[in-house]
């Protein structure tokens, strides 16, 4: 079932969790961490609790995965937790595509959208830079986080 689309590419609800054993999709969630942490170690990421997983497709092919926690930090908030494309898919902005979307179907849904990155992932900071959104304070002390979310104009 497609959640949303747009930009040439769709974000598609979960439907097989195979998908999380692919070498490029591990290699993606793990560059999400930081550069040095090992695949092994992300355990069973398809189970975390709250995390709605969409499978981004760029025409018939599975690129990527997107996870997204609503109501988090905050009620009425959605925060991107994983942003994986294959490195095979890189460097066409499916990550940042995939983001401008969601954001448009959240804001459609009345969510705010936020971003959220290990503060050891500068790869990940970067990202969000470019896709236009700005670093805020963590949301709480003990947490080794960078949060980022859109400043509005008006």
């Amino acid at each position: 079932m497609i959640w949303t689309r747009g930009q040439k590419i769709s974000l598609q609800v979960l439907k097989q969790q195979d998908i999380f054993t692919r070498t490029g999709i591990q290699r993606a969630l793990a560059d999400g961490v930081s550069r040095n942490f090992n695949p092994s170690d992300l355990g069973e990421l398809s189970t975390l609790a709250n995390v709605d997983w969409y499978v981004i497709r760029e025409a018939s092919l599975e690129v990527g995965l997107f996870g997204i926690q609503r109501d988090i930090p905050r009620l009425g908030a959605a925060t991107v937790r994983f942003v994986a494309v294959d490195p095979q898919h890189r460097g066409n902005a499916v990550g940042t595509r995939a983001v401008l979307i969601a954001e448009k179907k959240l804001k459609y849904e009345g969510y705010e959208l936020f971003g959220r990155v290990p503060e050891t992932n500068g790869r990940g900071l970067y990202f969000w830079l470019r896709c236009g959104f700005v670093g805020q304070r963590s949301v709480t002390e003990k947490e080794p986080a960078t949060w980022f979310r859109r400043i509005s104009k008006d």
